[in-house]
């Protein structure tokens, strides 16, 4: 139960993170195969079709909201590892 206190931030991005891919993917549609076009949607600048928004986002914006979660984490479990 502990875990769940402390981390329950990391239990709403797993399913924000999955809507965003799944998201993408709708939206591009294609009939490429299904890795292919998950490669595309992880990283944009692959796709031919390239754009350069992530669910109406601009990717930057992601990339720093990303990194700024993965910095969470980081400081969180060094905290519990070295508190």
């Amino acid at each position: 139960m502990e875990f769940l206190e402390n981390y329950w931030w990391a239990l709403w991005a797993v399913p924000v993170a999955a809507f965003i891919v799944w998201r993408r993917l709708a939206e591009r549609g294609g009939d490429e195969p299904l890795l292919r076009r998950i490669v595309y949607v992880s990283r944009p600048v692959s796709d031919p079709r390239s754009r350069r928004y992530v669910v109406g986002l601009p990717v930057r914006l992601l990339k720093l909201v990303f990194g700024g979660l993965l910095l969470v984490m980081l400081a969180l479990l060094l905290q519990t590892w070295f508190g």
